[in-house]
């Protein structure tokens, strides 16, 4: 019995221990590392899970001359991440929540025929003490560090903002009014695609994804919780590809889209979220 309770008293004081060390809303972004405390590895990858219960895992591989992509599986929905060729970890983050992900990796053998072959596969269970962390990380797709200008800019319109709300306002309002949309842009990228958040800053316009990747990096330095949504708009009958936000503040998600200037429920019926990072 003794020993039971000595278990059990050892459990909350470590559950405590990790919620206490957790970054609150009213603090800055968590930044990613790869500390290497836990490991799996085989054929040349490495996946860092040290920090799953943050949120994120960090994948590389060793050779620099093949293209490579991680693929992670949820409950059924895929995604994929393209991995450095320079052998640097990339930042994945387990936006699905608490459960078990599939993690592949695979190296492109075929590139005439876009032809890949997997090399590396595990599974990882992931249990989130604080389910808003992983919003609040930067990743491969919503990418910035301390020393990035939107960080720095982000910091200069929230310097004087009372709480979280006004800094969600200063910084939607911020971005959805300057960042003008770049119709050529839109008209001619080619997948696959990744914006530059600090370029899209410097130069002022961009798509869509470009926007929401933008607001949601400027979110997370100011450490609320703001997911990037990727998957289709209906308007007027119409079904389109579109990218988005969806910002935690007062206890609610809220969506945000500021390519279109609208601020709706979560449950705004024209917004169909595939993905979320």
């Amino acid at each position: 019995m003794f020993k039971n309770l000595r278990v059990a008293i050892c459990t909350v004081i470590l559950f405590a221990c990790i919620l206490n060390a957790l970054p609150s809303s009213a603090k800055s972004a968590i930044y990613p590392s790869a500390c290497e405390k836990k490991l799996l590895t085989g054929n040349g990858v490495t996946v860092d899970i040290s920090n799953r219960w943050l949120g994120y895992i960090m994948v590389r591989h060793e050779n620099s001359s093949a293209n490579m992509k991680a693929v992670k599986v949820y409950d059924g929905k895929t995604y994929q991440y393209h991995l450095p060729r320079n052998g640097e970890y990339a930042t994945i983050p387990l936006s699905e929540g608490n459960g078990d992900y599939m993690i592949s990796v695979y190296k492109q053998v075929k590139p005439e025929k876009n032809e890949y072959s997997r090399v590396f596969h595990q599974t990882v269970n992931v249990f989130l003490p604080d389910p808003f962390s992983v919003f609040r990380i930067p990743n491969q797709y919503v990418w910035f560090t301390e020393e990035s200008a939107l960080v720095k800019k982000a910091n200069e319109l929230c310097a004087r903002a009372a709480d979280d709300l006004e800094k969600v306002k200063i910084l939607y309002d911020y971005v959805s009014g300057r960042i003008l949309y770049d119709y050529v842009k839109a008209a001619t990228i080619k997948p696959p695609y990744l914006p530059d958040a600090d370029k899209i800053l410097e130069i002022g316009r961009g798509i869509c994804f470009d926007s929401s990747v933008l607001l949601a990096a400027m979110l997370r330095a100011q450490g609320i919780p703001a997911k990037l949504a990727i998957g289709q708009l209906n308007t007027n009958g119409l079904t389109r590809p579109h990218a988005w936000n969806k910002v935690f503040i007062d206890g609610n998600w809220l969506k945000m889209d500021p390519t279109y200037n609208l601020v709706a429920s979560i449950s705004h019926p024209d917004y169909v979220a595939e993905r979320v990072y």
